[in-house]
Order: C-alpha cells, then structure tokens, then sequence
C-alpha cells in the first residue's frame, strides 16, 4: 500500500512537472520580453531609416537647390544668346543696307562708265570732223585762213570772211571745250563712285566681321547653354532616382510605425501597463484626454532624441478636442508638426495638438475643454495617423500623462 501510495505521488508529481515546462513558454514575461525585444528592434530601423529620410531629403533639397541655380544660369545664358541673335539682326540690316549702297553705286559706275565713253566716242568724232573738214578745206583752196581773207574783193567782203571764219572756229573751240568738260566730269565722277566702292566695300567687310564676331560669341553661349541643360537633366536624373528611394523609406517607416503600433498595443493592453486612452472626466490639473484611441509613444528619449509629447493612434479624421479651456494661438501648418493647434490656456500654460489633417479652429478663437479643434491626420513629420499631445509650462515640455485622468 505505501509503495502504491508513493507510485501516485510520483506520477502526480510527473505529471505536474510535464505540465509546468509546457505552459512555462508561453508565459507572460517571456512573451512581454520578446514584444518588447521586437519592439525595439523596429524603433532602430524606424531610427535608421528616419536618418536616410533626412539625408535624402537633404539630398534633395541640395539638388533642388542646384536645379533652381543651373535653371536661372540658363535663363540668363538663354537672354544672352537671344540680346547677341538681336545684334546679328541689327547688323545684318546694315549689311543689307551697304549692300544694297553698293550694288547702285555699281551700277552707277557702269551708268558713268557708259557716259564716259559715250563723250570719248563724241571727242574723237569731233576731233575727226574737224581734222577732215581742215583737210578738205586745203585740198580745195590750198590756202590758209589769211589767204582766204586776203582773198576778199571788198572791205565788206573780208569782215564777212572774217566773220564766218571765226564762227567756225569759235564753233569748233567751243563744242571741244565742252566736250572736255564732259569728259573731266565724267572722269571725276567715276573716280568718285570708285571711292565710295571701296569705301563701301571695307564697310561691308568691318559689318562682316562684326557678325562674325557676335556669332562666335553666341556659339560661345550656345555651347554652355547645352552644358546647362546637360547638368541640370543630370541633376533631376538623381533628384528622381532620390524622390523614389525617399518614397521607398517612406513606405518602409509606415509599415514599421504599423508594426510598432501594433506591438506598442499589445505592450500596453497588458495587465501591467494600463490599457487605451479614453475622453473622460478632466483630472484634478483640469486636463482631459484629447483623443480617445491607443497610446503609442510615450513621453522621453526616443530614437535618439527626445520625444517632448505623447501620441496617440487613431484613424485620420478622428475629432481632436481641447484639453482644456483657452484661446488658440496658432493655427497653421508648422514644420515638423505638420497641421498643428496650439492653445494658450495662460499663466504660460499651453497644449499643442499635432499632425492633423484639418484645423477647425482659428487663432485668436475662444475655446472651452471637449471642444472639437481639428480632426487627426498624418501630415508633417509622421509615420502614421495619430495625435500627438503635449502639455508645456513656460515654454518647457512635461509628461502630458501626469497632468490627466
């Protein structure tokens, strides 16, 4: 009987044991460590990749910056080439205009030319006539102009001998005096036109290297224009390549802030750190909850710096009311908070409410405790849709979980 006996508290015994080490996996504290283990693990990650973000977005802030640089150098390299292509067009119309000077004064030449050898022609005509006329007259008479006079029977005879020989001869004196003339003008004339060509010509010229000159100038701009346009393509090359690996860091931190909210709910669900927050009756401060929704952050030192509030998860366009009675002051979309309220609830007393998706109230507003101030979002810098609360005192940030119910 007692070895029996002793049998079944043997096997009572074993029994207890087996069951032991196989419920002892599957305790609490082994499960909080792990949670919390993982838990840790996501908020380095979240750390790690909040540090690309912020090289990326400085990355990209530099190259935007470049662009925006290679942008106006070449708008201003752009102008230069158009102002220098304005100075080609100019000095193209005077060339057209000397060209123009110099095909009339060319045809003026040939115009002169022809009248030159038009009075030549008539100079040696005459020289001609009166040569033959002189021979004629002394093959006929065989006597000079003096014969001939005195060959007069008369006194009246010989004045209308005289007469009609100094006719003839003033005649001809005249008609070759003028003929002369004609030519000396005519050879100043085109010696004249022969300048002016020449002159026109090296006009022509100076115009021609002057447009040249600007063209090489404006090849000059051309080229940097292309090496603008080169860079700045290259530029916004990388500034696409970064806005897609910022787009892929940014999915990755909201599928951690996920995995995190979701660890950070089962931590806080446990029967040893308190569960949700809810909107209920204000605490002995006066402050009530401004959200009810989970606790996923807390107040402290997180991914390396401090985290001077607390934030609360709740799905985007949650209303946010106020933790207390006060005046807004401001209302607007400030940096990192994104979409923030801030309400002066005075004696340096102020709450801030960040991250929303719309603001409702205004500044300058009037508003009491529980009233609707803006509804919960994401904007700013935020992995995902929740509140975050802070409680400040002249300036200085404070636990918000000390001062509510």
């Amino acid at each position: 009987m007692q070895l029996d006996f002793i049998k079944r508290v043997f096997f009572i015994l074993m029994i207890y044991t087996i069951a032991f080490s196989l419920l002892l996996p599957f305790s609490s504290p082994v499960f909080g460590a792990t949670d919390q283990q993982k838990l840790d693990n996501i908020r380095k990650e979240i750390e790690k990749n909040r540090n690309k973000s912020t090289e990326n977005e400085k990355t990209q802030s530099e190259l935007e910056k470049e662009i925006e640089e290679a942008d106006k150098a070449l708008s201003d390299v752009q102008e230069e080439i158009d102002h220098l292509q304005s100075e080609i067009d100019e000095v193209s119309a005077k060339m057209r205009i000397v060209r123009g000077e110099l095909s009339n004064l060319k045809d003026q030449l040939i115009k002169n030319q022809n009248e030159l050898n038009n009075a030549l022609r008539e100079l040696r005509r005459l020289n001609k006539q009166l040569g033959d006329r002189a021979e004629e007259y002394y093959k006929n008479n065989e006597m000079s102009y003096i014969e001939v006079l005195l060959s007069a029977e008369s006194f009246l005879d010989f004045l209308n001998k005289a007469d009609f020989l100094a006719r003839i001869v003033n005649q001809d004196t005249k008609l070759l005096k003028e003929i002369k003339n004609v030519k000396a003008e005519v050879e100043a004339s085109k010696k004249d036109i022969e300048q002016n060509e020449v002159d026109t010509q090296e006009r022509e010229a100076e115009l021609q290297t002057e447009i040249d000159r600007i063209s090489s100038l404006q090849n000059r701009e051309k080229n940097e224009r292309n090496s603008l346009t080169g860079l700045m393509n290259d530029k916004k090359a990388i500034l696409a390549k970064t806005g897609d690996e910022q787009a892929q860091i940014e999915a990755k931190l909201a599928a951690y802030a996920r995995d995190a909210a979701d660890l950070e709910r089962i931590i806080n669900s446990s029967p040893s750190r308190g569960g949700g927050t809810f909107i209920g009756t204000p605490s002995a401060s006066g402050f009530q909850w401004p959200v009810s929704g989970t606790l996923t952050s807390r107040f402290g030192q997180r991914w390396g710096r401090m985290h001077e509030g607390i934030d609360i998860g709740v799905p985007i366009g949650t209303p946010v009311v106020a933790s207390k009675a006060g005046v807004v002051s401001i209302s607007s979309y400030y940096g990192g908070y994104g979409y923030l309220i801030d309400i002066d609830h005075g004696g340096g007393v102020h709450t801030r409410y960040g991250h929303n998706s719309r603001l409702i109230a205004r500044e300058g507003q009037a508003v009491s405790r529980g009233q609707e101030i803006a509804k919960a979002g994401s904007s700013g810098r935020s992995t995902g849709p929740h509140v975050h609360f802070e409680i400040r005192f002249n300036g200085v940030a404070y636990d918000p979980l000390n001062y509510l119910p």
